[in-house]
């Protein structure tokens, strides 16, 4: 008792070290939590993202009366003006059009970077064979980009330019005069998207706009847009977004600025005259996205043919752009799988001019740190004094407050707040201290087995005091034996015994089979009723292994021929036992959890071994060994079942049955070997039947004889034995 009271101390002790370790444990976890977030990698990045999409799709930008209209290229338009693109003096007219309907501002998705190849002066130097004269009076007319700069000098027009990934672009590549933006604050072009050139307009229509911005998108690295940039650094200078220059020219403001943070650590959002819209530290602004809307989208031939209602337009943003196959530009965003780029620019201008962007403040960090610590700080606290269950319901309601909190955030503040990261802090604190209090109970438990009993194999004794770093989760792969051995009408047999009786009996029968096993050099894996799982060459090195393995089949094939034999003199049935052994590579090793592992092996070896057991059964044999295990054994002798295909396997397996010394001497089992290699040979179904008919007049009762004449009776040829059970 003593000892016992020793013992249970010490467990106590360790638990007690446990329970201090878990709320240390969980402090590094936080600590490697808040630094993880710090470096926020791209996987934490895109968690956040996900979530503030969910909250999009769940409360998306409410339902306003739009302030834009989008003029379309579409089908229809392609259908009654011809392919694009088309003649810049129709482009001019539906300029004109658009200014006539009092419009805001006009946009062009579109970037003009070449002149109108369908000018007259064009069209006649391309024609070849034209007189002379009419060469001349067609190079003598008025140019279609003269007027379409025209039309655009008429109108409120910010013409569009769109990034290019090389400077190879028409130099100069920004418009330094047409791009009236100034820096408050600091100097932001650091902190934007940029491109080292940009794809211009001809100089006729710039000199002609009244502006022009970018209009190219920055999506994330899923594909989806979910932030526009306001402003972008294009070659060393600042050039506002083609939204903001359309709204500074409607606006008849002078310039448009980046607004840069207190710190001067990046944008804090643009400014165009008197209205503020805020962006993240790189300049780009994070929308509240609104559902596709088609009422915003008008064809481009009705405008151009005058179809069109001028109060549908008056006042408002429009965006030319194109949706016609070939020509569109769709974009993933979070509410659509491919919406136009264009209406991403429209829906930008309508967040803008609703108050309808989303805030993400650099404050907002800050903000997520606080309350995941906070949230870390009061599981530490409390968990350790609740179980493992208990604590349950105080970290995931964390994690539901985190969540409705951020939720609650953007649906009616426009704030997209991070739940994602709190949330993981919570439950990642949450799991070690669970683990931790499940630790120190095991631990307890631990203490109170060991006081009456410890189970270890002497080899595995051998090989840890040797090597105490064994003791370790992992494995290594191996070529081993497996031995499987079953005992036949076992069950029946429980139904009829006496309880005590029984584990009596069961007792004495496993305590022969196992110490064969240990004797032969096995280590028995698992005992599962009365079936014995044993492998070798594991954990100790056999390269004898398999002949190990077939010898200890036949040494328990002896043994229960006189148990049975013995126990039927006391009045007792007892069942033959059958015995599968396959050779194979296996994973070997300890396999579990720290708490709680086994020494053992997997792999389809096993389960073959496990199969070639059953099949016994089917055959009428006690044991079945694979030819893989049979070819390593050139010193004993054996006695070829046939090739099984064993149920749910496509690949035969060759099988043999072990043979004593004196059987292998018998004349009945040379003939077979003689009849069973004719067989083989595919030689004539006849000849091999009237063989196994003549063995079988000599040796009745033998199964396989019995078995391959059945098989060639009912039309069976060669030695493969299809299984239909396992």
């Amino acid at each position: 008792m003593t000892r016992l009271r020793d013992m249970l101390g010490r467990g106590v002790e360790a638990a007690i070290r446990l329970g201090r370790g878990g709320r240390l444990a969980a402090l590094v976890v936080l600590i490697g939590l808040v630094w993880l977030r710090a470096i926020d990698p791209s996987v934490v990045t895109m968690a956040r993202y996900q979530a503030i999409d969910l909250f999009q799709r769940l409360a998306p930008r409410p339902p306003v009366e739009s302030r834009v209209a989008i003029v379309d290229v579409d089908e229809a338009s392609i259908r009654a003006l011809g392919q694009w693109p088309w003649s810049r003096d129709r482009l001019a007219g539906m300029v004109d059009r658009l200014t006539e309907a009092g419009v805001a501002s006009i946009g062009f998705d579109i970037v003009f970077s070449e002149p109108d190849r369908l000018a007259p002066k064009a069209f006649a130097d391309q024609a070849s064979g034209l007189p002379p004269m009419v060469h001349g009076i067609l190079s003598g007319l008025k140019s279609t980009d003269d007027a379409f700069a025209a039309a655009i000098a008429r109108g409120p027009v910010a013409l569009g330019m769109s990034g290019a990934v090389t400077a190879e672009s028409a130099a100069p590549s920004v418009p330094r005069a047409l791009s009236p933006m100034a820096a408050f604050g600091g100097d932001p072009r650091p902190y934007l998207f940029g491109f080292p050139s940009g794809l211009r307009n001809i100089p006729e229509l710039e000199q002609a706009a009244s502006g022009i911005g970018m209009f190219s998108l920055a999506p994330e690295h899923d594909g989806v847009v979910r932030r526009v940039p306001a402003a972008l650094n294009i070659d060393g200078a600042l050039l506002p977004t083609l939204t903001l220059e359309m709204l500074r020219v409607a606006a008849g403001a002078s310039t448009s600025a980046v607004v840069m943070r207190p710190d001067g650590a990046g944008a804090a959002g643009v400014r165009i005259g008197e209205r503020f819209a805020p962006t993240d530290v790189n300049g780009r602004a994070w929308i509240r996205f609104a559902p596709h809307d088609p009422s915003l989208y008008i064809s481009a031939a009705d405008v151009i043919a005058g179809r069109v209602d001028p109060a549908r337009l008056a006042g408002k943003h429009v965006l030319v752009g194109a949706s016609a196959v070939g020509l569109r530009d769709l974009r993933m965003t979070p509410l659509e799988q491919s919406m136009p780029g264009v209406e991403v620019h429209a829906q930008l201008i309508d967040a803008i001019l609703t108050d309808g962007l989303l805030h993400r403040p650099a404050e907002t960090v800050g903000a997520e740190h606080l309350a995941a610590i906070l949230i870390a700080a009061l599981l530490i606290w409390r968990l350790p004094r609740l179980s493992a269950l208990g604590g349950a319901p105080l970290a995931f309601g964390a994690v539901a407050a985190v969540w409705a909190g951020s939720y609650a955030a953007f649906a009616y503040g426009s704030t997209a707040l991070d739940p994602t990261y709190p949330s993981l802090v919570a439950i990642a604190v949450y799991g070690v201290l669970a683990y931790s209090a499940y630790a120190r109970a095991e631990a307890q438990r631990r203490a109170i087995r060991s006081a009456f009993t410890q189970y270890l194999s002497p080899d595995m004794v051998s090989r840890l005091a040797e090597d105490p770093d064994a003791l370790k989760l992992g494995g290594e792969s191996r070529e081993m034996t497996f031995l499987f051995c079953d005992i036949a009408g076992f069950t029946s047999f429980v139904e009829r015994a006496e309880p005590e009786a029984l584990v009596r009996l069961l007792n004495e029968y496993l305590e022969g089979v196992c110490g064969i096993v240990m004797r032969s050099g096995g280590t028995v894996d698992k005992i599962v009723g009365d079936a014995v799982h044993a492998m070798y060459n594991a954990p100790l090195d056999d390269p004898d292994h398999a002949a190990n393995a077939v010898r200890a089949a036949l040494e328990i094939e002896a043994f229960v021929d006189d148990f049975r034999a013995r126990k039927a003199a006391e009045g007792i049935d007892f069942g033959r036992t059958r015995v599968g052994v396959n050779t194979g590579p296996a994973i070997v090793g300890n396999f579990g959890g720290d708490s709680r592992f086994d020494y053992t092996a997997h792999g389809d070896a096993i389960n073959t071994a496990a199969r070639l057991e059953s099949v016994n059964k089917h055959l009428g044999t006690t044991i079945c060994v694979a030819g893989s295990t049979a070819a390593l054994c050139p010193d004993l002798a054996f006695r070829p079942i046939g090739t099984l295909y064993l149920k749910g396997k496509d690949k035969g397996v060759e099988t043999f049955t072990p043979l004593r010394p004196e059987a292998a001497e018998d004349p009945v089992m040379i003939a077979y070997a003689r009849v069973f290699e004719r067989m083989a040979e595919n030689a004539p179904r006849d000849e091999t039947l009237s063989a196994f008919d003549a063995l079988a007049e000599q040796s009745p009762s033998d199964p396989l004889i019995a078995l391959h004449a059945q098989r060639l009776r009912a039309g069976g040829v060669g030695p493969d034995i299809r299984m239909t059970e396992k």
